[in-house]
C-alpha cells in the first residue's frame, strides 16, 4: 500500500454495520485476554496469526466504528520532532522541551532538532496516564478516608432548584 491509497477522512459505520460491530466488538473482547491472538484467514485458507499491535488497533477501530464514531488513522513517523511528541503526548512543546532538558525524556540532537524516539514518547505518556490514576485513586482514598464523598452526595441531594430543573420537569427547554 503506498500513500496515495490512504484516506485522510474519517471512515464511519453506516446503520447497518452497527449492529455488526456491537457483535465484533464484543467478540475482540472477549479475545484480547487470551494468549492466543485471532487469526486471519485468506479466500484460498491460508491462516495468519494477526500480530498484537494489528489486533489493538482493530479492537479500538471497531469498538469506535460501533459507537457511531468515525474513525482515522494517524501516522506518527519515528523520530518524532518535539512538536510531533507533545501532540502524542497532549501536552504543550514548551512542556516537553522542559523534560528533555531534565532527562524526563531521551532524545537526540540533529542539527537544531531535537527528536525523540516514537517508543520514549509513548512510555512517558503511559507515565502520566499511570500518575494520574494513582493521584484520582489517592483522591478518592481521602475522600472516603474523610467523608467527603458523602458530603458532596449530601449537598448534591439537598440543593435548591434550579431553573433549569423546573424546565425539564415541565418539558420545556427555557
Amino acid at each position: 500500500m503506498n500513500s496515495s491509497d490512504i484516506k485522510p477522512e474519517p471512515i464511519v459505520a453506516t446503520e447497518k454495520e452497527l449492529a455488526d460491530l456491537a457483535s465484533l466488538s464484543q467478540l475482540l473482547n472477549g479475545l484480547s485476554n487470551g494468549s492466543q491472538l485471532p487469526r486471519l484467514v485468506t479466500p484460498d485458507g491460508e491462516e495468519i496469526e494477526l500480530p498484537a499491535s494489528v489486533f489493538h488497533l482493530l479492537r479500538e477501530q471497531v469498538y469506535q466504528l460501533g459507537r457511531g464514531n468515525g474513525v482515522s488513522t494517524v501516522i506518527f513517523h519515528d523520530p518524532l520532532t518535539t512538536w510531533q511528541a507533545a501532540a502524542l503526548i497532549g501536552s504543550q512543546v514548551q512542556y516537553v522541551n522542559k523534560l528533555l532538558d531534565d532527562g524526563e525524556i531521551p532524545f537526540i540532537q540533529d542539527g537544531r532538532l531535537r527528536l525523540i524516539r516514537l517508543e520514549d514518547a509513548i512510555a512517558h505518556k503511559q507515565k502520566l496516564s499511570e500518575l494520574h490514576r494513582r493521584g484520582i485513586e489517592e483522591l478518592a482514598s481521602l475522600s472516603q478516608e474523610y467523608g467527603l464523598y458523602s458530603m458532596v452526595k449530601t449537598i448534591i441531594s439537598h440543593r435548591l432548584p434550579l431553573k433549569s430543573d423546573r424546565a425539564l420537569r415541565n418539558g420545556s427547554s427555557d
